[in-house]
């Protein structure tokens, strides 16, 4: 009996499956949107804001509409006025606009799928094919970054639904539908200049849709008149991008070379276009390949993947098994085969002209996004020449699902720099509850790779200037690598800084600055020019500098050490009458209060002469068990045991980091060094002595 109710359970659950994936087969827009949150959706809710959202987040709040068409003023000001009504409508939280951003991705796929679908209706399985790996192109990795490119999802859906009702106006002489189709041209083309060059598809489209004509020249006519309106608005926007508004931001160095009559711009464009064209097509699609490590990312991630890999694969073998075989065949090769040469060849003209490189790399492969419908049809024309359809099927369906797992592991490097932010701002605020207005941090670059120094200086002052009715920028954040003889004059003190944020103007000096080191697993440090001066100076060797950093060496960079005479921990409040803390409705809920917080305290201590205090929290953190990862973090403990009398705990520890890490003996020894300096008592005199000379080494210049 219990055989039988388990046969047919399972054979109620096979109907049940078939049934399902009937259901999709039939469906392919459905299809597109399940198979976009596969690729997407998987790290959506542990993902946070990066580069330009910090931005988007931060000037709805407090710089509100106004201050969104100040901020695109220089350079997209007609983009400004859809930012500020969706950054109206949503609020700053990181898993909506993840959310929007997924939406609007599977539009865009849907968006394209239906406007092929008019061109060439009998090329169904073609058509979605296009879609599906426009939809997972490897080549852009920054979906995440999920108010920016949401916009540009949504941009780049209103272009193709402005071709579809093209076609539609176009064989059902709908002139409302062409009405629309004009309307959508122009505003995406108005907002953003992405899409410039995909504009040489509306000929090849409208030509293939007048199949009705009777005769070549009466079809040639009614291209061109179909076509007048498009080229207005295409000439409309290059007059007023060129003539009236200008390019501020991006300056358009290939025409000023040609017309300054620079051969060898003019030489190198050919070399340019053709990098551009392999970088976009074979090598972008090549990336499927890269795998995720379980060392790094570890076995559940490797699952996860294995996982939505598999069931994309399976499910794609079954979906396209199910197409009818006539679908198989395409007579009108020849046009797919300009339409993806036209496409390739244009798309890249706005950044041809300003001279930006086309890099499979952060933050240039935000330049590809012109490139994947070409790049996708190219790779369909290639696949559907492999003979037999087992085989074809097969290879359709591997890339296809590696394309998903590529974007799996690009979320997640999101998440993984979404978790550095977070350790970042939460010991930013252990470390410093209050600030100075007009601090300026300082550091030579940063561990986080997906945001800038402007984009954090966002969130700094959403952190310690949350009432802010003004939209002022009060702190700020600079790398000296990108800052320095610019809006950072120099490294010397009492010179003013002025940054400028398109909303408004930040003002400081060099005389209030707070330099930092962020270089995980090490803490967040707050230099001292006191504390930090004895602390190992990287290597010239970057490839040395990466070794010693993974062998888990403390260094202190080239470009800190030469700055480190400017921090000034005076800037920092340590007994504000409000705690500075980062908003909940972005950050969540404070992280684990691991070695890092109690380092952090107790550095805060130290800064303040609370030896007492530091020392406590030693006893603290040590029956724990916590332990640093940096171990020149024990240098604070050293120096407080000393100075509260407990010389054996300050030797036994000192001992300790010495032999773990020799190269620290500098900073051993300038730590005893003081102790003898400040030191009243002949004995502790004696003490310090006696380490310095079991430290074994102690430079000239420490010495009292």
């Amino acid at each position: 009996m219990n055989k039988t109710k388990n046969y047919v359970y399972a054979l109620y659950k096979n109907i049940h499956l078939q049934n399902s994936l009937s259901f999709l087969v039939n469906r392919p827009p459905l299809t597109l949107f399940c198979i976009t949150i596969l690729a997407y959706g998987l790290f959506a809710a542990q993902q946070g804001f990066a580069w330009d959202d910090w931005v988007f987040a931060w000037i709805p709040r407090y710089s509100g509409i106004d201050g969104m068409h100040r901020y695109y003023s220089v350079d997209r000001p007609i983009l400004a006025y859809l930012f500020a009504f969706t950054t109206s409508v949503i609020s700053p939280s990181p898993l909506a606009w993840q959310i929007f951003a997924i939406f609007w991705r599977g539009m865009s796929s849907i968006a394209l799928w239906w406007s092929l679908g008019l061109v060439w209706p009998e090329n169904k399985k073609r058509n979605f094919l296009v879609a599906l790996f426009s939809l997972l192109y490897p080549g852009f990795s920054q979906h995440s970054i999920a108010i920016a490119y949401g916009h540009y999802s949504l941009l780049q859906t209103a272009f193709w639904a402005s071709i579809g009702l093209m076609i539609i106006g176009i064989k059902k002489r709908n002139w409302i539908a062409l009405l629309v189709s004009f309307i959508l041209a122009a505003w995406q083309l108005f907002s953003a200049e992405y899409y410039f060059g995909l504009e040489i598809l509306r000929p090849i489209f409208i030509w293939i849709s007048l199949t009705k004509a009777e005769n070549p020249i009466e079809r040639h006519k009614k291209t061109l008149f179909t076509l007048v309106p498009y080229i207005l608005i295409d000439l409309g926007f290059l007059y007023w991008r060129i003539f009236i508004f200008g390019f501020n931001s991006y300056q358009p160095d290939l025409i000023n070379d040609l017309q300054a009559a620079d051969q060898q711009t003019l030489s190198n464009l050919p070399i340019t276009i053709f990098n551009a064209l392999y970088t976009t097509t074979i090598k972008a699609w090549s990336l499927i390949f890269q795998f995720p490590s379980v060392l790094e990312g570890g076995v559940k991630l490797f699952a996860a993947y294995l996982l939505i890999v598999a069931v994309i694969f399976g499910f794609l073998v079954y979906f396209l098994s199910k197409q009818k075989a006539g679908d198989e065949i395409s007579h009108n090769n020849i046009q797919w085969i300009i339409a993806a040469a036209l496409s390739l060849l244009t798309a890249g003209i706005p950044f041809y002209i300003t001279q930006l490189p086309i890099l499979l790399v952060f933050s240039n492969d935000r330049f590809t996004m012109p490139f994947i419908f070409g790049s996708s049809i190219l790779l369909v024309l290639i696949l559907e020449r492999i003979p037999g359809q087992t085989y074809r099927t097969l290879a359709i369906s591997f890339i296809a699902a590696l394309a998903v797992g590529m974007q799996i592991q690009y979320a997640y490097q999101f998440r993984q720099d979404w978790n550095l932010q977070k350790s970042f701002f939460w010991q930013m605020v252990w470390r410093i509850p209050d600030l100075e207005p007009g601090t300026t941090f300082l550091s030579d670059d940063s561990s986080i790779q997906y945001s800038t120094d402007t984009s954090l200086t966002f969130p700094i002052n959403w952190i310690y200037n949350p009432n802010n009715p003004d939209g002022e920028i009060k702190y700020n954040y600079f790398y000296i690598s990108s800052r320095l003889n610019g809006s950072l004059p120099s490294l010397k003190k009492g010179l003013p800084i002025e940054k400028t944020y398109r909303m408004t103007v930040f003002h400081g000096s060099t005389d209030k600055l707070l330099l930092l080191q962020f270089s995980p697993p090490s803490c967040l440090h707050i230099l001292d020019p006191i504390y930090h001066k004895d602390i190992p100076t990287a290597p010239n060797s970057i490839e040395t500098t990466k070794l010693m950093s993974a062998a888990g060496v403390p260094l202190l960079s080239r470009k800190s050490a030469q700055a480190l005479h400017l921090s000034n921990t005076a800037q920092i409040i340590p007994n504000p009458g409000d705690l500075a803390i980062p908003p909940k409705f972005i950050f969540g809920p404070e992280i684990n209060r691991g070695w890092c917080y109690y380092f952090q305290k107790a550095d805060l201590a130290r800064q303040l002469n609370d030896w007492q205090e530091v020392a406590a929290i030693g006893d603290k953190v040590f029956a724990i068990p916590y332990v640093p990862d940096d171990v020149s973090e024990y240098l604070p403990f050293i120096e407080a045991y000393a100075r509260v009398g407990r010389l054996d705990d300050a030797r036994e520890l000192t001992l300790k980091t010495a032999n773990s890490m020799p190269i620290l003996k500098p900073a051993l020894c300038g730590v005893w060094v003081r102790i003898e300096q400040v030191s009243n008592d002949q004995t502790d005199e004696q003490f310090a002595n006696k380490m310095r000379n079991e430290i074994q080494y102690c430079p000239i210049d420490q010495l009292p």
